[in-house]
Protein backbone atom coordinates (compact mmCIF):
# COMPACT_ATOMS: atom_id res chain seq x y z
CA UNK A 1 0.00 0.00 0.00
CA UNK A 2 1.42 3.72 -0.71
CA UNK A 3 0.60 7.07 -1.67
CA UNK A 4 -0.54 10.12 -0.34
CA UNK A 5 -3.36 10.57 2.56
CA UNK A 6 -4.90 13.71 1.49
CA UNK A 7 -8.72 12.73 2.98
CA UNK A 8 -6.86 10.01 5.43
CA UNK A 9 -7.58 7.32 2.52
CA UNK A 10 -4.73 5.31 2.83
CA UNK A 11 -4.56 5.96 6.81
CA UNK A 12 -7.29 6.91 7.93
CA UNK A 13 -5.99 7.92 11.88
CA UNK A 14 -2.91 8.87 10.54
CA UNK A 15 -1.98 12.97 9.31
CA UNK A 16 -3.52 13.82 6.08
CA UNK A 17 -0.24 15.57 5.12
CA UNK A 18 1.51 12.17 4.87
CA UNK A 19 2.73 10.18 2.38
CA UNK A 20 3.43 6.80 2.60
CA UNK A 21 5.36 3.61 0.85
CA UNK A 22 4.97 -0.12 2.24
CA UNK A 23 7.20 -3.13 0.86
CA UNK A 24 8.38 -6.59 1.30
CA UNK A 25 4.92 -8.39 1.65
CA UNK A 26 3.71 -5.05 4.03
CA UNK A 27 6.48 -5.21 6.35
CA UNK A 28 8.55 -1.98 5.09
CA UNK A 29 6.99 1.15 5.90
CA UNK A 30 8.75 4.38 4.26
CA UNK A 31 6.42 7.62 6.11
CA UNK A 32 7.04 10.88 5.00
CA UNK A 33 5.44 13.91 6.92
CA UNK A 34 5.75 17.42 5.27
CA UNK A 35 4.50 19.33 7.72
CA UNK A 36 6.00 17.65 10.95
CA UNK A 37 9.74 17.55 8.87
CA UNK A 38 9.61 14.09 9.86
CA UNK A 39 10.98 10.52 7.79
CA UNK A 40 9.83 7.63 9.41
CA UNK A 41 11.30 4.32 8.52
CA UNK A 42 9.99 0.88 10.55
CA UNK A 43 10.59 -2.76 9.41
CA UNK A 44 7.43 -3.25 12.43
CA UNK A 45 4.75 -5.31 10.54
CA UNK A 46 2.00 -5.00 13.28
CA UNK A 47 -0.39 -1.94 13.06
CA UNK A 48 1.69 0.43 11.38
CA UNK A 49 -0.86 2.81 11.50
CA UNK A 50 -0.78 3.15 15.56
CA UNK A 51 2.87 3.56 15.19
CA UNK A 52 2.58 6.70 12.40
CA UNK A 53 -0.20 8.10 14.53
CA UNK A 54 2.06 7.50 17.75
CA UNK A 55 5.27 9.46 16.17
CA UNK A 56 3.15 11.97 14.40
CA UNK A 57 1.75 13.25 17.69
CA UNK A 58 5.17 13.19 18.98
CA UNK A 59 6.36 15.41 16.56
CA UNK A 60 4.32 18.53 16.00
CA UNK A 61 3.90 20.84 13.07
CA UNK A 62 6.77 23.05 12.69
Amino acid sequence: MSGLNDGRVVRPQAPSTGRCARGNGGNHLLWVGPARDLTLVSRWGADVEALIVAVSEAVRPG
